[in-house]
């Protein structure tokens, strides 16, 4: 088992040191360093609605704002190793993850709504009235 512990932190050192490479790369240092977490978007007829996977977070850590044209996502993926305790194996991500979104014009960022459950941040992006679809009867002169 040793052997195997062995060979995955060394294959995810190789990881983080290659993640720090890119980063130093296009300037930007440890503080600044973020992970990032999956998300589906999907287009309604009214709204946009973005699911993103965030387990282990608890809700109180998530932070959602609009600055200027774009949606930001943040959470913090707190660790919750004891002090008497150490790792065996460590693959889960701790730290700050985050998604910016450039949101389109026809959101209505003032009814923005978001919820989170069972792991699931569900954001809501509903369209302005007049970017909704209108069907325009013809009439008979």
């Amino acid at each position: 088992m040793t052997l195997m512990n062995t060979f995955f932190n060394d294959l995810w050192n190789t990881h983080n040191n290659i993640e720090k490479i890119f980063r130093n790369m296009y300037g930007e240092n440890e503080e600044r360093s973020y992970g990032s977490f999956p998300v589906d978007v999907i287009e309604r007829e009214n709204e946009f609605l973005i699911k993103g996977e965030i387990p282990g977070v608890n809700e109180d850590d998530i932070q959602i704002n609009v600055e200027k044209s774009y949606l930001i996502i943040e959470a913090e993926k707190k660790e919750t190793i004891g002090e008497k305790e150490k790792y065996a194996l460590n693959e889960l991500e701790y730290g700050l993850i985050k998604r910016i979104f450039r949101l389109p014009d026809n959101i209505d960022i003032d009814k923005i709504n978001a919820e989170y459950k069972e792991g699931i941040l569900y954001v809501t992006l509903p369209k302005k009235e007049e970017a909704k679809p209108k069907e325009i009867k013809v009439k008979k002169a």
